[in-house]
Protein backbone atom coordinates (compact mmCIF):
# COMPACT_ATOMS: atom_id res chain seq x y z
CA UNK A 1 0.00 0.00 0.00
CA UNK A 2 0.92 3.39 -0.43
CA UNK A 3 0.40 6.65 -0.68
CA UNK A 4 1.33 9.85 -2.38
CA UNK A 5 0.65 13.54 -1.43
CA UNK A 6 1.12 16.65 -3.73
CA UNK A 7 2.24 20.35 -2.97
CA UNK A 8 2.56 23.40 -5.03
CA UNK A 9 5.23 25.72 -3.52
CA UNK A 10 4.54 29.58 -4.94
CA UNK A 11 7.01 31.68 -3.77
CA UNK A 12 5.86 35.14 -2.47
CA UNK A 13 6.67 37.26 -5.12
CA UNK A 14 4.50 35.87 -7.14
CA UNK A 15 2.01 35.12 -4.90
CA UNK A 16 -0.27 37.95 -6.27
CA UNK A 17 -0.84 36.21 -10.08
CA UNK A 18 -2.80 33.68 -8.02
CA UNK A 19 -5.16 35.21 -5.47
CA UNK A 20 -8.21 36.55 -7.06
CA UNK A 21 -9.53 39.41 -6.15
CA UNK A 22 -12.35 41.92 -7.18
CA UNK A 23 -11.87 43.88 -10.35
CA UNK A 24 -13.98 45.14 -13.42
CA UNK A 25 -13.62 43.45 -16.84
CA UNK A 26 -14.78 44.41 -20.21
CA UNK A 27 -16.82 41.78 -22.36
CA UNK A 28 -16.19 41.74 -25.88
CA UNK A 29 -19.05 39.89 -27.59
CA UNK A 30 -20.09 38.77 -30.87
CA UNK A 31 -21.83 41.77 -33.17
CA UNK A 32 -19.72 44.49 -31.77
CA UNK A 33 -21.64 44.13 -28.39
CA UNK A 34 -19.61 44.98 -25.01
CA UNK A 35 -20.71 44.53 -21.53
CA UNK A 36 -18.83 45.52 -18.30
CA UNK A 37 -18.83 44.06 -15.22
CA UNK A 38 -17.24 43.67 -11.53
CA UNK A 39 -16.15 39.73 -11.45
CA UNK A 40 -13.74 37.92 -9.24
CA UNK A 41 -10.73 36.71 -11.10
CA UNK A 42 -6.94 36.33 -10.62
CA UNK A 43 -3.52 36.16 -13.48
CA UNK A 44 -5.50 33.67 -15.15
CA UNK A 45 -8.98 33.59 -15.22
CA UNK A 46 -12.09 34.48 -13.64
CA UNK A 47 -13.85 31.95 -11.16
CA UNK A 48 -16.89 34.20 -10.37
CA UNK A 49 -18.95 37.05 -12.69
CA UNK A 50 -21.17 39.63 -10.19
CA UNK A 51 -24.76 39.55 -11.88
CA UNK A 52 -24.77 36.27 -13.69
CA UNK A 53 -28.39 37.22 -15.06
CA UNK A 54 -27.16 40.53 -16.59
CA UNK A 55 -24.89 38.73 -18.25
CA UNK A 56 -26.54 36.29 -19.89
CA UNK A 57 -28.98 38.82 -20.64
CA UNK A 58 -26.14 40.71 -22.35
CA UNK A 59 -24.73 37.02 -23.79
CA UNK A 60 -28.67 36.93 -25.70
CA UNK A 61 -28.63 40.71 -26.97
CA UNK A 62 -25.82 39.98 -28.63
CA UNK A 63 -27.09 36.79 -30.48
CA UNK A 64 -26.30 33.93 -28.64
CA UNK A 65 -28.92 31.90 -27.99
CA UNK A 66 -29.90 31.70 -24.51
CA UNK A 67 -30.29 27.81 -23.98
CA UNK A 68 -26.30 28.35 -25.54
CA UNK A 69 -25.92 30.99 -22.88
CA UNK A 70 -24.98 28.49 -19.83
CA UNK A 71 -22.23 27.01 -22.10
CA UNK A 72 -20.55 30.30 -22.48
CA UNK A 73 -20.74 31.06 -18.70
CA UNK A 74 -18.98 27.47 -17.90
CA UNK A 75 -16.61 28.00 -20.44
CA UNK A 76 -15.20 31.74 -18.95
CA UNK A 77 -15.17 30.29 -15.41
CA UNK A 78 -13.01 27.27 -16.62
CA UNK A 79 -15.70 24.44 -15.41
CA UNK A 80 -15.48 23.23 -19.53
CA UNK A 81 -12.35 23.22 -21.04
CA UNK A 82 -13.36 21.06 -23.69
CA UNK A 83 -16.07 22.78 -25.09
CA UNK A 84 -14.00 23.46 -29.08
CA UNK A 85 -16.82 25.49 -30.29
CA UNK A 86 -16.56 28.65 -27.78
CA UNK A 87 -13.23 30.54 -27.26
CA UNK A 88 -12.35 32.41 -24.23
CA UNK A 89 -10.08 35.20 -25.06
CA UNK A 90 -8.60 36.76 -21.26
CA UNK A 91 -5.83 39.33 -20.63
CA UNK A 92 -5.68 40.41 -17.48
CA UNK A 93 -2.92 43.61 -18.09
CA UNK A 94 -5.82 44.67 -20.41
CA UNK A 95 -8.66 43.85 -17.94
CA UNK A 96 -11.16 42.48 -20.95
CA UNK A 97 -12.22 39.23 -22.12
CA UNK A 98 -13.12 38.24 -25.71
CA UNK A 99 -15.93 35.80 -26.35
CA UNK A 100 -16.42 34.07 -30.11
CA UNK A 101 -18.50 31.69 -30.60
CA UNK A 102 -19.42 29.07 -33.47
CA UNK A 103 -22.43 29.52 -35.80
CA UNK A 104 -24.50 27.14 -34.66
CA UNK A 105 -24.57 28.81 -31.38
CA UNK A 106 -25.78 32.19 -32.89
CA UNK A 107 -30.00 32.99 -32.79
CA UNK A 108 -30.59 32.56 -36.39
CA UNK A 109 -33.17 34.78 -36.12
CA UNK A 110 -30.49 37.50 -34.81
CA UNK A 111 -30.71 41.23 -36.81
CA UNK A 112 -28.03 43.07 -36.20
CA UNK A 113 -28.42 46.95 -37.52
CA UNK A 114 -25.43 47.83 -39.81
CA UNK A 115 -23.34 51.30 -39.81
CA UNK A 116 -21.00 51.64 -42.69
CA UNK A 117 -19.76 53.95 -45.53
CA UNK A 118 -19.30 53.19 -49.08
CA UNK A 119 -15.95 55.18 -49.82
CA UNK A 120 -12.71 52.99 -48.43
CA UNK A 121 -10.16 55.73 -48.96
CA UNK A 122 -11.98 59.41 -47.94
CA UNK A 123 -11.41 62.56 -49.60
CA UNK A 124 -8.37 64.62 -48.61
CA UNK A 125 -11.29 66.83 -46.39
CA UNK A 126 -13.17 64.36 -45.58
CA UNK A 127 -14.15 63.47 -42.12
CA UNK A 128 -16.40 60.06 -41.26
CA UNK A 129 -17.63 59.33 -37.66
CA UNK A 130 -19.23 56.13 -37.46
CA UNK A 131 -21.12 55.45 -33.94
CA UNK A 132 -22.37 52.67 -32.18
CA UNK A 133 -24.45 52.55 -28.89
CA UNK A 134 -25.68 49.58 -26.83
CA UNK A 135 -27.65 49.57 -23.48
CA UNK A 136 -28.94 47.64 -20.85
CA UNK A 137 -31.14 47.52 -18.14
CA UNK A 138 -31.84 45.03 -15.53
CA UNK A 139 -32.48 45.41 -11.83
CA UNK A 140 -32.80 49.07 -11.72
CA UNK A 141 -29.26 49.29 -12.77
CA UNK A 142 -28.57 50.68 -16.52
CA UNK A 143 -25.71 49.75 -18.42
CA UNK A 144 -24.61 52.11 -21.60
CA UNK A 145 -21.94 51.07 -23.96
CA UNK A 146 -20.77 53.63 -26.36
CA UNK A 147 -18.01 52.94 -29.32
CA UNK A 148 -16.97 55.34 -32.15
CA UNK A 149 -15.27 55.11 -34.81
CA UNK A 150 -13.49 58.09 -36.86
CA UNK A 151 -11.45 58.46 -40.44
CA UNK A 152 -10.39 61.80 -41.50
CA UNK A 153 -8.54 62.61 -44.69
CA UNK A 154 -5.66 63.58 -44.75
CA UNK A 155 -2.89 64.34 -47.44
CA UNK A 156 -2.69 60.91 -49.73
CA UNK A 157 -4.34 59.04 -46.18
CA UNK A 158 -6.02 58.96 -43.89
CA UNK A 159 -6.27 58.87 -39.97
CA UNK A 160 -8.09 56.06 -38.06
CA UNK A 161 -9.70 56.61 -34.55
CA UNK A 162 -11.41 54.45 -32.13
CA UNK A 163 -12.71 54.49 -28.43
CA UNK A 164 -15.08 52.91 -26.26
CA UNK A 165 -16.91 55.00 -23.29
CA UNK A 166 -18.74 52.68 -21.02
CA UNK A 167 -20.89 54.12 -18.26
CA UNK A 168 -23.54 52.67 -15.48
CA UNK A 169 -25.57 53.42 -12.41
CA UNK A 170 -23.60 51.12 -9.84
CA UNK A 171 -20.03 51.01 -12.12
CA UNK A 172 -17.57 53.62 -12.62
CA UNK A 173 -17.37 55.36 -15.77
CA UNK A 174 -14.74 54.23 -18.59
CA UNK A 175 -12.95 55.11 -21.06
CA UNK A 176 -11.02 53.30 -23.48
CA UNK A 177 -9.19 54.46 -26.43
CA UNK A 178 -8.45 51.66 -28.71
CA UNK A 179 -6.64 52.63 -31.23
CA UNK A 180 -5.09 55.86 -33.72
CA UNK A 181 -3.31 54.98 -36.86
CA UNK A 182 -2.14 57.21 -40.25
CA UNK A 183 -1.95 55.35 -43.38
CA UNK A 184 -0.63 56.73 -46.34
CA UNK A 185 -0.84 55.27 -50.08
CA UNK A 186 0.95 56.43 -53.31
CA UNK A 187 1.21 54.80 -56.62
CA UNK A 188 0.09 51.12 -55.45
CA UNK A 189 2.33 51.73 -52.19
CA UNK A 190 0.72 51.80 -48.74
CA UNK A 191 2.57 52.60 -45.13
CA UNK A 192 1.03 52.55 -42.13
CA UNK A 193 1.36 53.16 -38.30
CA UNK A 194 -0.11 54.03 -35.11
CA UNK A 195 -1.06 52.27 -31.71
CA UNK A 196 -3.42 49.90 -30.96
CA UNK A 197 -4.37 48.18 -27.43
CA UNK A 198 -3.08 44.76 -29.30
CA UNK A 199 0.03 46.76 -29.49
CA UNK A 200 2.30 49.30 -31.72
CA UNK A 201 0.79 48.68 -35.76
CA UNK A 202 3.46 48.86 -38.58
CA UNK A 203 2.63 48.22 -42.01
CA UNK A 204 4.35 48.84 -44.79
CA UNK A 205 3.61 47.31 -48.39
CA UNK A 206 2.79 47.35 -51.87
Amino acid sequence: MSSFSHAKYIPKEFEHFYEFEVRNILFELPNDTYYKSKVSANYYGINKIKNVDKFISALVKSGIQKSKSNDVVAVILGKNTSNKKIKSIYSYSKATLLIEVSSDYMDENYEKRKVGYTSLYPDASALIISSRAYSSYYDNDLNITLTQNGILGLGKGYINTNYTLFTGTNTDSDFTFNDAAYEYNFEGYKFKTGYSTYGVVKDNST
